[in-house]
């Protein structure tokens, strides 16, 4: 059974350099204790070897047309909480973001046309055990129009995620013409494939927050059939634990919505 929490959410944009609170309503479940582990960190557009947040806005900001990765006003980002957003829920401090599907969707807003990019490479493998397991690799073709774009591990891939493991996820993005650490932007963070029980399908069909991956993926495929109001306030709730850096997260409204990416 649920009930209805209200979570006091800071987001992290800045309107006019203050921060801005907001009242979001979810689901609430309890989650079992063994599915412990830190939310990911690194989940907008960075620049190897380092990773330091990057800021920027999802409209309106130019690009350089020799460097477009490098633009100082606009970034590729992962629709994914930065770290533990959910703090005002009992027990949830260092639960990670969850999946129950064995071949997740993953959600990023892309900034750029499809000519800028050059070559893009999704992968995912598990954590922190990289080289002992087998990783997932594919190429990646995103639509000509920039916006928020869906990449899923295909049926056919012969890969899945195994329940009770940690895994990391990365997309790079190559814009200039080598393969140095200048010519890329990568994303990146950390996820658990916990088991597909009815209490988490539940809150799937809720799109609640504490199955985050599914939530915003299965909100996201209905919102490009529909104009629900209703579906619309909730995808506005779930952006609010997202960070953008210096961008608002109401600018990342479902019209921004382009469809799936071409992995192969």
């Amino acid at each position: 059974m649920f009930t209805k929490a209200k979570v006091l959410v800071a987001s992290l944009a800045l309107l006019g350099g203050l921060s801005v609170m907001s009242t979001v309503s979810f689901a609430k479940t309890k989650i079992p204790q063994e599915y412990s582990l830190a939310y990911p960190k690194l989940v907008v557009g960075s620049y190897p070897p380092v990773d330091p947040p990057r800021t920027g806005t999802p409209a309106g900001g130019t690009l350089d047309p020799s460097d477009p990765c490098h633009s100082d006003t606009i970034h590729l980002a992962a629709l994914a909480p930065p770290d533990n957003s959910f703090s005002d829920y009992p027990d949830l401090e260092k639960y990670p973001l969850l999946t129950i599907s064995e071949r997740p969707t993953f959600l990023f807003y892309v900034p750029y046309r499809q000519d800028q990019v050059r070559h893009g490479e999704f992968s995912i493998h598990e954590w922190p055990n990289e080289e002992a397991s087998r990783p997932y690799s594919a190429n990646v073709t995103f639509p000509q129009t920039p916006g928020i774009v869906s990449v899923s591990v295909p049926s056919n891939s012969g890969y899945r995620l195994v329940d009770g493991k940690d895994y990391r996820w990365r997309l790079k993005l190559y814009c200039g013409p080598g393969n140095t650490a200048s010519d890329y932007v990568i994303v990146r963070g950390t996820m658990r494939k916990i088991v597909k029980e009815a209490e988490a399908e539940a809150l799937v069909s809720e799109f609640a927050p504490e199955i985050w991956y599914d939530s915003v993926a299965r909100l996201a495929a209905q919102l490009q059939s529909s104009n629900s109001s209703s579906l619309a306030s909730q995808w506005s709730s779930l952006m609010q634990l997202v960070e953008f850096g210096k961008a608002d997260s109401s600018d990342f409204t479902p019209d921004l919505i382009q469809g799936a990416a071409t992995v192969r």
